[in-house]
């Protein structure tokens, strides 16, 4: 349950920027949460071989190297 307490802020960004026009606070609550379980979901489901394979990718990018041209690719 702790896991799911890193994406709420997720959540809460996406439904505040996307949606932040709803007057119905319930709502507005349920799409924070469901929003924020899908990105928890989506983030672990990954495979740890997929998300070690995307390392070198994640860190060209970070330095701000064209992924193509470093020989780095996330499959």
């Amino acid at each position: 349950m702790d896991a799911i307490l890193l994406y709420l802020a997720v959540g809460v960004a996406v439904m505040s920027n996307a949606y932040g026009h709803f007057s119905d606070r319930p709502t507005k609550m349920w799409i924070s949460l469901f929003t924020t379980v899908c990105t928890c979901i989506d983030d672990t489901v990954t495979s740890e071989k997929r998300s070690r394979a995307c390392v070198p990718f994640q860190r060209a990018v970070r330095e701000m190297r064209a992924a193509g041209a470093s020989g780095y690719e996330c499959a």
